[in-house]
């Protein structure tokens, strides 16, 4: 055996070296959705349908009628971990993630060929599971924008995220067994954190703890009809923490603790069961029409380098990313997509001129590519502001932006991007087109917490009722976020001045 093993190891050296086949990467586009794939074009496709009937549950259980947005979902899945946390300080053994900034928006997910089945007898979460937990967050932002607690934000999205589509029928309410088996095996999270109207600072352990109870408490909620009722109710007072167990007993008729009790005795089987709801959608149901497109074959190299460059990295990445650019510019010399890329990396953290110079002749070789006319924007952008920390803005470079973002937004209407940056390179006081620009980019982006935000902001200065109490239910809604942040602390603190101020 060991000879064998030897004279292979000796053949295989003396092989010539075969070239490395470059995956070939394919875009599949739904009504709803946009999909990035090396992998399996039948995987793709499978999934592509899979999300469609997802998105037609959700609409059934909301009852929503609304048509799909231009701006679609975008989803890049990658075959290697490393892909995955390229550029991320999270953590490194994550299933996928969702991300919403001012610059775009789109989910990462591991490619796997678990799309679905029975969840209940998996203990990791399936692609599918993570992809279908992120686009739950997004539809609630984009059709349902409203204050929601941190334990109903993430435990909807659970809940919704076990769904399995046969032939003929979709099964609802099943568990994962990952979330389960805390439950049952590990200390619980006292019922006032998992209730606190802001989400809590949490361990990693006490964050899975928190996903798993949120699921378990939304799942008892939403199974029964006169609890859906309370929960419609207790999600209408907005809770306080010093009004939580007030509200909470209002609603539901008993304590934090005594709802403990309850759940440990629903999770265990004593007295009321845990069902599934079995459905068939009929005619509703449908193929969903998706148009396959091949990528260039630059894609393997540059797609996922691009986007997670296109929505921001932190300092600490940004040498990294330079030499990344350079090899891939120097593998892709004649490409767009790596040509480009190179030069949104300078513009934004390297040798600014030499990017925004390369923008300028790619926008005149392809002047209906958006992307390049947008990256050029945003060189001028950047440049008005660059001494932004001495009370300097650059004014004709801040003019000249403006005019990239408005010829990029005639190029694709559906890119919010060159809308809120239009509006961000105004200068006061503001026209109606600002106005319009920042209104609209909020319709086709409501998942950005950055656009939101501002839109409220705007709202606020007006003396009109109905635009202040608008501007009320943005900010509540950011300080609800259950990720926190800088922006959710700020709109609660907005939230709490305006209410001051309406208060008799």
């Amino acid at each position: 055996m060991v000879y064998r093993l030897l004279l292979a190891a000796a053949l295989l050296c003396c092989a010539p070296l075969m070239p490395v086949q470059a995956k070939t990467w394919h875009v599949a586009e739904t009504d709803n959705f946009r999909i990035y794939s090396g992998g399996s074009v039948k995987q793709l496709k499978k999934l592509a349908q899979n999300l469609e009937d997802f998105d037609m549950l959700l609409r059934v259980i909301t009852g929503l009628q609304a048509e799909p947005p231009p701006d679609k979902f975008s989803i890049y899945l990658v075959r290697r971990q490393a892909d995955l946390v390229r550029y991320t300080t999270g953590s490194k053994s994550i299933a996928g993630y969702y991300a919403a900034r001012p610059t775009g928006s789109a989910a990462f997910s591991l490619r796997s060929r678990k799309t679905s089945g029975d969840t209940s007898k998996i203990w990791a979460l399936t692609s599918q599971q993570v992809l279908f937990h992120e686009y739950a967050h997004h539809f609630m932002l984009r059709y349902f924008p409203y204050a929601y607690p941190a334990w109903y934000v993430e435990g909807f999205a659970e809940y919704v995220s076990t769904a399995q589509f046969k032939d003929k029928e979709t099964v609802l309410g099943d568990f994962s067994i990952g979330r389960a088996y805390p439950l049952l095996h590990e200390e619980w999270l006292p019922m006032e954190t998992l209730l606190s109207p802001l989400r809590p600072q949490l361990s990693r352990d006490e964050t899975y703890m928190f996903y798993s109870q949120s699921w378990l408490l939304t799942h008892y909620l939403l199974r029964n009809t006169d609890r859906m009722a309370a929960l419609t109710d207790y999600l209408a007072r907005y809770s306080t923490a010093e009004t939580l167990a007030e509200d909470f007993k209002a609603s539901f008729g008993m304590t934090p603790k005594q709802l403990k009790r309850k759940l440990v005795r629903y999770l265990k089987g004593r007295g009321e069961k845990m069902t599934l709801t079995t459905m068939s959608f009929g005619d509703k149901r449908k193929a969903a029409d998706i148009t396959l497109t091949k990528l260039p074959p630059s894609a393997e190299d540059v797609l996922i380098v691009a986007k997670k460059l296109e929505m921001g990295i932190d300092a600490q990445f940004h040498a990294a990313a330079l030499d990344d650019v350079e090899e891939i510019k120097d593998e892709h010399a004649d490409d767009l997509l790596a040509q480009r890329t190179w030069a949104l990396a300078h513009i934004s953290f390297g040798d600014r001129p030499a990017g925004k110079a390369l923008l300028a002749q790619l926008a005149t070789i392809y002047p209906k590519d958006v992307k390049t006319r947008f990256y050029l924007a945003m060189a001028h952008y950047l440049e008005a502001f660059a001494n932004f920390d001495d009370g300097i803005v650059d004014y004709a470079k801040l003019k000249t932006a403006k005019t990239h973002f408005a010829k990029a937004y005639q190029l694709d209407k559906s890119f919010y991007p060159t809308l809120y940056y239009y509006f961000r390179s105004a200068v006061l006081p503001y026209t109606e087109n600002d106005k319009r620009a920042l209104e609209e980019a909020a319709y086709l982006a409501p998942q950005v917490d950055e656009i939101r935000f501002a839109q409220a902001d705007l709202w606020a200065e007006r003396s009109d009722a109905e635009f202040l109490a608008a501007a009320m239910r943005i900010f509540k809604s950011l300080a609800s976020n259950p990720h926190g942040g800088e922006l959710a602390h700020a709109a609660a603190q907005r939230y709490a001045a305006m209410a001051r101020t309406e208060a008799p």
